[in-house]
């Protein structure tokens, strides 16, 4: 059966179950161990991402120029003098986090796999380029926009690319990723309401894709999800499928039965 593996960043179990956003639920859903940073005591994207597409732990680390804080205190900053934006970027420190390259072979690699916007492949990388944008001259609202904007661009590439994917013959497994909705946690965490309404927005784009694939086995899993009281990155991702399933226990597991869904072993 072909299988749809749509990777949502930083979505997080609670958030999805509370809101009971079903399109993302799906049939079955729950949480799923992932490796845990040594140096930053949480989950980091490429860490995580490159263990699950390895199906063993990889050890990545965080790249880029150090220009950009925790947007958590921008977000606060913004709020308490809301009169300062322009240049507020250069008044900080910290990493804007990339894809570090990964000399690995993954299930991504396999013949009878594709992808689309995912990590270490064919990630478009305009939110990292942003992210520098905004250290160097533009406003939190710019900013705020400019995520946006990329979240359409990506889910109507990926609806787009999901049409065509999914009755290609060759195809057995599909692999699509968002950045989100991470960079909405980490942006609204504060404005509730706003942030809540981005949730509704991705089970509708969820819902959109669930109906061009039919049949299709779809598994949705997130590298982490987000402690909205400190603003950071919480220690489990989230897992669901549209068919039940055995899922395994920690999201290296779910890489080894990727392995196994396209006719390889690991």
């Amino acid at each position: 059966m072909k299988k749809l593996i749509l990777g949502l960043d930083g979505m997080d179990f609670d958030v999805a179950l509370d809101l009971n956003l079903k399109n993302i639920l799906q049939v079955q859903f729950g949480r799923i161990a992932v490796p845990i940073s040594k140096i930053l005591g949480q989950p980091t994207s490429p860490e995580v991402w490159a263990s699950f597409l390895c199906g063993e732990h990889v050890k990545m680390i965080f790249t880029g120029r150090k220009r950009i804080w925790l947007l958590k205190y921008l977000v606060k900053l913004k709020r308490v003098f809301p009169f300062i934006s322009i240049g507020l970027g250069k008044k900080t420190t910290g990493r804007v986090v990339s894809f570090p390259k990964l000399n690995k072979e993954t299930w991504v690699d396999l013949p009878n796999v594709e992808e689309v916007n995912s990590p270490y492949y064919s990630y478009t990388n305009e939110i990292f380029e942003y992210s520098k944008q905004f250290s160097e001259d533009k406003n939190l609202d710019d900013f705020k926009n400019n995520i946006l904007g990329v979240y359409e661009r990506d889910t109507e590439r990926i609806i787009s690319e999901v049409k065509l994917e999914i009755t290609d013959p060759t195809c057995d497994i599909l692999f699509a990723y968002l950045h989100f909705p991470d960079m909405f946690n980490h942006l609204w965490f504060q404005d509730l309401d706003i942030l809540y309404s981005h949730y509704q927005k991705m089970d509708d784009f969820v819902k959109q894709v669930l109906d061009l694939v039919g049949d299709t086995h779809v598994i949705i899993v997130s590298d982490h999800g987000f402690d909205f009281s400190k603003g950071e990155h919480s220690d489990f991702g989230f897992i669901s499928s549209n068919k039940f399933m055995n899922f395994p226990k920690d999201i290296m597991g779910l890489g080894k039965l990727m392995y196994e869904y396209a006719g390889a072993n690991k």
